[in-house]
């Protein structure tokens, strides 16, 4: 019988023997910076050339890749509301406050329409779409109101 050879995926070594995975510990160790910035682990033979390498005693056990700037916003969001412990409408003023600066210092704001996409996730829809409806009827009021006299 021939040893067994151990096969590679990502970050994870196989003993055909055991069958046992075993994460490697450079993987399990950068997993929660990994996961905290929505980039994802690749294999080291399919890493690209913008990938970051996590080297471990002088060879390659894996890549990082970094997730696309499209979607950044709602990543920086979702990450702010779960440290906070509620969806940015339902935080009271001071956590709200708390909230934009947590997205200021972790540059949510260097993104085009930064500002106001953080603005509409701040008010409930609902709470939005009442107080449009109840300008548009004020305005159509008034409109009626001048119209009469």
């Amino acid at each position: 019988m021939s040893p067994a050879k151990p096969t590679q995926t990502v970050g994870r070594s196989t003993d055909r023997a055991g069958g046992r995975p075993a994460v490697h510990p450079l993987i399990r160790s950068v997993k929660p910076v990994v996961d905290a910035l929505g980039a994802s682990f690749v294999a080291a033979d399919d890493m690209e050339a913008s990938d970051v390498a996590l080297m471990w005693e002088g060879r390659t056990v894996a890549g990082v890749r970094m997730p696309p700037l499209h979607g950044a916003l709602d990543r920086l969001i979702d990450a702010v509301e779960a440290e906070l412990g509620g969806r940015l409408p339902m935080l009271s003023r001071e956590a709200k406050q708390r909230a934009v600066r947590l997205l200021d210092e972790r540059g949510a704001f260097i993104l085009r329409r930064a500002v106001e996409d953080v603005a509409d996730r701040l008010v409930e829809r609902d709470v939005r779409l009442m107080a449009q409806r109840a300008f548009r009827a004020e305005v159509l009021l008034w409109w009626r109101v001048a119209e009469a006299a």
